[in-house]
């Protein structure tokens, strides 16, 4: 039970789920003895959630140095963050038909507009120095807006599941917040998701998001005017996004908060690469952040490669991976290869070019692959066959990554598929052995992993599809 509003009536919820030994978080999200507390806010009662809750979680560093003063040296730091599902940096996305096509740039802002910490002065100084860019306000517009600059346009309250296209239309974002007390201690989650999208964001001075790539801060209006005009302001890279996204989604969040247990089985984690050296340092990077401490090994097999991809592994992270040479290019002869040098129980087949937010793909597996003996395999990719030149959907083209039916709710997996892809495969290496591994016929690649589910089918298992949480392609 997580906790985030330190009123007295959930005191009593507070204390019977400690009764009844549930797990129990305070989540301090705002600097309640402010204004934002009127009316009902004690110190004493909120003394209370920090002191008998399990767990202490702070969304801001200076609530955290509260959390620390409080008597909660074990409190942790957890801003906010954003959900992939909804901000995908590789979604088609397209402009909306409403989107306005008056200027030559436009710069978004989507959010609350009152509050005391709203700085519509630097907003109006901003559009008056750029009168060729819009300002559009996405969100409950203010009653009164006399005086306002035309290129500043109301659109009106969106759907969350709309606003990313919004973004993608947008040049810039910008979260023009007064800086005081209250503003130093917000995580907003508006930052992350402008940012999973790679939009440079402007800002006024936000103690808590100085140090994130692609944030640009102004000391004064005049400042965020110059900012605004968009002439020194850039994106991020592309292995900053991964990684910014990375430590900045739901999941790595749950990832730190929740009570995990240990694993019960060993993993070795086998990709190959060909000519991938513009992408496996984004693709380690972020695995081995959230893999750190846990019983796996990885290994990295070069296909043949006449690209750096080899030497970036064997320098960047000779210390954690192990480097297999291919003299072929291969996806069966290259599995294969990185399987007969594995060392642990269930191996787990990704593509070069996928990367990961979480951990949670390995504890879902660790579970569901004991709970249900009778799957030989499961992925997180899969797909059907539509006729008999064996065309047909995969999970992608489906809404949910096809994740809406009675099975897969009752189950968290669903089996009424044809075959698994080798983009996130899990498999016990006894199994992969005995069915003779991948066969090397269908070198370089097609179909090869299609024939490893038939061959996990004829040996009497099922095959399942999960879309494991985590991972990105």
């Amino acid at each position: 039970m997580i906790f985030e509003f330190p009123h007295p009536d959930y005191v009593p919820y507070l204390k019977e789920a400690n009764k009844n030994n549930l797990h129990t978080v305070y989540e301090l999200i705002d600097p309640w003895e402010t204004s934002l507390g009127n009316g009902w806010y004690t110190r004493e009662i909120e003394n209370i959630f920090i002191k008998e809750a399990g767990k202490n979680v702070a969304t801001a560093k200076v609530l955290h140095e509260k959390l620390v003063a409080a008597g909660r040296p074990d409190a942790l730091y957890c801003p906010n963050a954003a959900d992939t599902r909804y901000f995908n940096p590789y979604a088609a996305l397209s402009k909306p038909m409403d989107f306005p096509g008056t200027y030559k740039k436009n710069i978004l802002y989507f959010g609350s507009m009152y509050g005391e910490w709203f700085d519509w002065g630097a907003l109006k100084t901003a559009a008056w120095a750029n009168p060729k860019t819009g300002f559009l306000m996405i969100g409950d517009p203010p009653a009164d807006r006399t005086n306002m600059p035309e290129n500043i346009l109301f659109l009106g309250m969106r759907q969350n599941t709309e606003l990313e296209n919004y973004l993608y239309a947008s040049d810039a974002a910008i979260i023009p917040f007064r800086p005081s007390p209250l503003v130093d201690a917000v995580s907003p989650i508006k930052i992350f998701e402008y940012l999973f999208l790679a939009k440079p964001v402007i800002t006024l001075d936000m103690k808590e998001v100085r140090d994130y790539p692609g944030v640009y801060q102004a000391k004064d209006e005049k400042e965020f005017a110059e900012l605004c005009s968009l002439k020194n302001v850039s994106p991020i890279s592309n292995l900053e996004h991964a990684q910014f996204i990375s430590s900045h989604n739901w999941n790595y969040r749950a990832d730190k908060i929740c009570w995990k247990p240990q694993l019960k089985h060993t993993y070795s984690i086998i990709f190959l690469i060909h000519n991938n050296e513009k992408i496996i340092e984004r693709t380690l990077t972020t695995l081995l952040k959230h893999v750190e401490g846990l019983p796996v090994e990885v290994i990295v097999v070069d296909n043949n490669s006449s690209d750096k991809g080899a030497e970036i592994v064997k320098t960047k992270f000779k210390d954690s991976v192990t480097l297999v040479s291919n003299p072929q290019n291969g996806c069966s002869c290259g599995r294969n290869l990185g399987a007969a040098h594995a060392h642990n129980e269930i191996l787990v087949f990704f593509d070069s070019d996928q990367w990961f937010t979480s951990s949670a793909w390995l504890y879902d597996y660790d579970l569901l692959g004991d709970l249900h003996p009778e799957i030989g395999a499961f992925a997180w990719n899969a797909g059907w066959f539509a006729d008999m030149n064996l065309r047909g959907p995969i999970v992608d083209y489906f809404p949910g990554r096809a994740t809406g039916t009675d099975e897969y709710m009752t189950n968290g997996f669903r089996t009424d598929i044809h075959y698994l892809a080798t983009s996130g495969f899990f498999i016990r290496k006894s199994l992969f052995d005995k069915i003779g591994g991948l066969d090397v016929a269908y070198d370089p690649t097609i179909f090869e992993d299609t024939d490893l589910s038939m061959r996990v089918l004829n040996a009497g298992y099922q095959i399942a599809y999960r879309d494991f949480a985590g991972i990105m392609h």
